[in-house]
Formats: structure tokens, C-alpha cells, sequence
């Protein structure tokens, strides 16, 4: 009988199972074992660095592709870490590849789609192949150039290991972009240049807009706003103000023209605390009260602990006290909804 082909798990840096299947090839048996970075196809076109996981003789269902190469020499995680990985993915419910995107640093998640940059740092007169040089000459042309942007004018579809070979000599880094989905909600204020910080000051501005009414008048309204509603360190928005002082945005403008009111643009929370009378939690019954107890009794152990409960059955009082109970030591607390649909309700009774 034939020898038996060997078979690889790898975890991939991608939201997508935990492990997947590739051939390892007979130049490679020897040499491979859990825990090493080797390089694979992924899709039609997409190559990734990958962490072989386990090494088997099960055939899968479907004729597997085979793994490209091997970046390193050593392992670059253990049986330790493995079991850590594996308790990360199970703990906070997702896959190994989501683990090893947070785990590995850029360096080492070698991807079609990372980003290369040149480093001006590097010594040419070192220790370079001419396929290195014609390499290094495209990325430092090509800023931000893809690491598949280079295959194609290398016409080489495994450049990873070229790629380590230029990091390993510090020629090159690698970026990794991370896309933030959340946007924060902005809103524009207008605030007094603090160069007029007295009164001497503010009159001699009034003097200098005679000739401009308008101007002098949304001024001074500015000025009222400031001395009645916010403070003198406070910012007031556009048109609110425009709404105040009477006329169109025109002399408003011209005022920031100026430089006498300065616009910038700052974060704004999208929960709204003002005017919210301040209540304490509701008074627990008899079941909530036993039940509250259990939960922080539980918790003195350093365990986990499930509130099982109808709708409508006083959880999230319950919540609340415990809530109450945490901030009064000064720690925080991450309150996690199933729905976006409940976020305004209950934002409103914490917020009460």
C-alpha cells in the first residue's frame, strides 16, 4: 500500500469557519506541524499567510488544494496557545480566524490585500537579489501598492515569501486598514475667538463693526447668549443662534470671516441626559430582592449567572440595582441589548 497523503487544518485571518482543509505537499511533510505559518490560495485568486491547526489523513469531501509553501522554520505558536485560542473563540463566540486577526500583528498575517510601504531607512548596497530589487523598485513607486498589485507585475502568484524576505530585511512594512463602520454624530458650534477675553476688548470689536449693523447686531446677540444661557467657555450652534439674533447666516459668516467667531465642529452624544428628572431604582419585591441576592452571591464566587425570567417579570430592575451596586465602586458596567428596536426604552428608564 501507497503511503497515506497528509492533510492539514489551517485557520485563515477571516470571519469564515474555524479551520479549512489543504493538501500538504510531499516536499513539506517532513518539515510541517501545528503551529507553523505556511501559505495558501484562498478563493480563486486571494492568498493568505495561514496557522496549520492539525495535521490528519482524513480526506475531505472535495479534492483540496495544496498548500503553497512555508514561511517559517520554527513554529510560531504552541500547544499552549492553541488551547488559549481555542478557549477565546469559544468564550466570546467567534471563529479561530477572528482570534489570530486579533492576536497577530500586521507583520504576520500576510495577505493579498495588505498594504506594503517603503521604508526609507533601507541600505540598497545589502544583501539583495536582483528579483528583491525590481520588487523594492515597484513599491517605492507605488505607494500603498497591495501585496497582489505586486504578483501581477512580478506575474508570480505566491509572493509571500518574498514579502517576508523584504520585511525580514527591514525593507519594506506592512499596513493593515481597518474600515470603522461606527460614525460618531457631529454637530458645528461657533464659540467667541478667546483673543477677546475682556470687556476693553469686546468694546473695541463693537467699535470696529459700526459700519456693519448687521454684523454688530448678531454680535451682540451672540454676546447675550453667551452671558445668559452658556457661559463664556461655551460653544453655541449656527442655527440656533441665526434663529435668535434675526437675520439670515450672511452676517454670521462674515463674523467667522473675521475670525471674532470661530466654527468648529464637535462630537455629539446621541443620548440625551438634559432635563431627565433623576429618580432612584424602584423598590424590589419580595422575588426580585431573593433573586438580587442569589446574583451577587454568585458573582463573590468570580462565576457567571443566567436570569431567567417572563417578560415584564422585573429583570431589568433588577439589572439596575446591580448596575447601581457596580458604579458605586467605581467600576463600570456594558449593558448589551438583543434588539436595536428596544435601545430608546431602555435608554430611557436608565437614564430615569
Amino acid at each position: 500500500m501507497g503511503q497515506k497523503v497528509k492533510y492539514a487544518e489551517v485557520v485563515l485571518p477571516l470571519a469564515a469557519g474555524d479551520s479549512f482543509t489543504y493538501a500538504i505537499p510531499q516536499a513539506l511533510e517532513g518539515n510541517l506541524r501545528p503551529g507553523h505559518r505556511v501559505i495558501v490560495q484562498f478563493g480563486s485568486r486571494k492568498v493568505y499567510s495561514s496557522i496549520v491547526w492539525d495535521i490528519h489523513t482524513r480526506p475531505p469531501r472535495e479534492e483540496p488544494k495544496q498548500i503553497l509553501g512555508i514561511l517559517d522554520q520554527t513554529r510560531l505558536i504552541d500547544e499552549s496557545q492553541q488551547k488559549f485560542w481555542e478557549w477565546l473563540a469559544d468564550y466570546y463566540i467567534c471563529t479561530l480566524g477572528e482570534v489570530m486577526k486579533a492576536a497577530l500583528p500586521a507583520g504576520l498575517k500576510l495577505e493579498s490585500q495588505t498594504r506594503i510601504q517603503f521604508l526609507d531607512s533601507f541600505d540598497y548596497s545589502g544583501d539583495i537579489s536582483d528579483y528583491e530589487r525590481v520588487a523594492l523598485e515597484f513599491i517605492r513607486n507605488n505607494p500603498g501598492a497591495r501585496i497582489d498589485d505586486l504578483a501581477s507585475v512580478l506575474k508570480k502568484r505566491n509572493p509571500l515569501p518574498l514579502i517576508k524576505s523584504l520585511v525580514d530585511k527591514n525593507a519594506v512594512s506592512l499596513e493593515e486598514k481597518i474600515l470603522q463602520a461606527y460614525k460618531p454624530k457631529t454637530s458645528t458650534v461657533l464659540s467667541l475667538n478667546p483673543e477677546y477675553d475682556t470687556d476693553v476688548k469686546i468694546s473695541a470689536l463693537l467699535e470696529t463693526l459700526h459700519k456693519a449693523p448687521k454684523q454688530e447686531k448678531c454680535l451682540l446677540a451672540f454676546l447675550g447668549l453667551m452671558n445668559e444661557e452658556t457661559g463664556n467657555n461655551n460653544e453655541i450652534t449656527p442655527s440656533g443662534f441665526i434663529q435668535t439674533c434675526g437675520e439670515s447666516s450672511s452676517p454670521v459668516n462674515a463674523l467667522v470671516a473675521k475670525n471674532i467667531l470661530l466654527k468648529k465642529t464637535v462630537p455629539v452624544s446621541r443620548i440625551t441626559l438634559s432635563g431627565k428628572e433623576v429618580k432612584d431604582p424602584a423598590r424590589l419585591t419580595p422575588v426580585q430582592e431573593t433573586a438580587l441576592l442569589e446574583i451577587k452571591k454568585i458573582f463573590e464566587n468570580g462565576r457567571v449567572c443566567l436570569l431567567n425570567g417572563v417578560t415584564s417579570s422585573g429583570k431589568t430592575e433588577i439589572y439596575i440595582h446591580l448596575a447601581q451596586t457596580e458604579m458605586g465602586k467605581g467600576r463600570q458596567v456594558l449593558y448589551l441589548l438583543p434588539e436595536i428596536a428596544l435601545t430608546s426604552q431602555i435608554i430611557n428608564r436608565l437614564t430615569s
